[in-house]
């Protein structure tokens, strides 16, 4: 005598299950694969991050600080205007990135950086020399000396070059 048992339907079922745990072992995959990739795009986001801080304070560090007044109290109310002037102009070329002298910002001295801004502001030599509480002969040398880091040629117009759109 023998006892027949029908399997069918438990072996369905166990095919069932034996797809549903592949399906799952792929996706698990997937998923860590996904997850490690996130985390690298994480980190480089980070490293973005850290290098645009750096990026911004090497910025104020080269042509905002020196700027601020040793001792504001000692300057003229005139002093001060023009380093304002000065502090604001070079905060918004970095805020909004269009500084076309950027790049030349970071070669001149803290005194030329001044010099230029005022003769790009349109003021003349004499005006210059008594913003900044300096004689005319010493206006005249910074101009002399932005001429020659800027490499001018001879008969080029320093206001012009200074107000001229950089690429």
């Amino acid at each position: 005598m023998g006892v027949s048992v029908d399997i069918t339907e438990k072996k369905s079922k166990e095919e069932e299950i034996l797809r549903k745990q592949d399906e799952l072992i792929r996706n698990a995959k997937k998923l860590e694969e996904m997850n490690t990739a996130l985390k690298v795009l994480i980190d480089y986001r980070g490293e973005e991050i850290d290098n645009f801080k750096k990026s911004i304070i090497k910025k104020f560090e080269r042509i905002v600080i020196p700027y601020f007044p040793t001792s504001p109290e000692t300057q003229t109310c005139q002093e001060l205007s023009a380093t304002v002037s000065i502090l604001e102009n070079n905060i918004k070329a970095i805020l909004y990135s269009d500084s076309p002298n950027e790049k030349e910002l970071s070669e001149f001295s803290p005194t030329e950086s001044r010099v230029a801004f005022m003769v790009k502001s349109g003021k003349s030599s004499k005006e210059i020399a008594s913003s900044l509480s300096m004689s005319l002969r010493t206006v005249y040398f910074h101009r002399e000396s932005l001429r020659k880091k800027l490499k001018l040629p001879k008969g080029t117009n320093l206001k012009t070059h200074l107000q001229s759109p950089k690429e």
